[in-house]
């Protein structure tokens, strides 16, 4: 299974920058509920378990779902600046009103 270069994940990275950034929107944005802890819950676990399902199925070493861990944090964290960033279109409506 392991015939191609592979570095680093797609998915893990993908997992880790996607349901990472809804998990603080949630997160911050949310009222505390049950529904948001579940929301949380369900959000961490697609994070935590993608790189795991990735070396069980073959399709990743070890080292592959790492890099996609940092990978995707990295580009968690540089969407988050740009997120809150004051004058950021979202706080003046889609036509910048």
């Amino acid at each position: 299974m392991l015939d191609s270069p592979s570095f680093p994940s797609g998915h893990v990275a993908l997992a880790t920058s996607y349901c990472g950034f809804f998990f603080y929107v949630v997160a911050t944005r949310t009222k505390p509920t049950w529904v948001r802890r579940t929301m949380l819950f369900l959000l961490g676990l697609i994070v935590a378990l993608m790189g795991p399902s990735r070396i069980y199925l073959g399709q990743h070493w070890f080292s592959d779902t790492v890099g996609a861990y940092l990978l995707g944090t990295l580009w968690l964290e540089l969407t988050l600046r740009w997120y809150e960033t004051p004058g950021w279109p979202r706080r003046r409506g889609a036509r910048g009103r």
